[in-house]
């Protein structure tokens, strides 16, 4: 619950905080091109990365094999295309991050680690519907 209010809170106090300080050194105008030009980037790059993760997933179910490690990172594309279109600068560097393949796989392993430790605990359930 405190996680949850630090992320709603903190982090819009965060990023208008650099705004504030970014448009004061570069200019209001600046700052708001900026944070226009990174959502136009973003959404350009999530959706093509987007696109190249279904190919992918379509590639690993016609070979029958379970697409596990590419639904996670279509999962991440997801969150990365949500954090570059949210104004701000803290967001659009992990929306970066996360949207690059070289730095894709270092969130991809935490969440596979995060993942493999709640089940192993028993925390998380898997259920089938057939």
């Amino acid at each position: 619950m405190l996680y949850l209010i630090a992320i709603f809170i903190g982090i819009p106090i965060i990023e208008l905080y650099l705004i504030i300080k970014i448009g004061a050194f570069i200019g209001a105008f600046n700052t708001i091109l900026i944070i226009f030009g990174t959502g136009i980037l973003g959404a350009y790059l999530a959706k093509k990365e987007g696109l190249q993760v279904l190919r992918n997933i379509e590639m690993c179910l016609a070979n029958g094999e379970l697409p596990s490690y590419h639904i996670i990172e279509g999962f991440l594309i997801l969150i990365a295309g949500f954090l570059l279109l949210t104004p701000g600068f803290l967001t659009d560097i992990f929306g970066f991050l996360i949207l690059f393949p070289a730095t894709r796989f270092i969130f991809i392993k935490f969440v596979i680690n995060y993942l493999n430790k709640k089940i192993e605990k028993g925390e998380v359930k898997i259920f089938l519907n057939f």
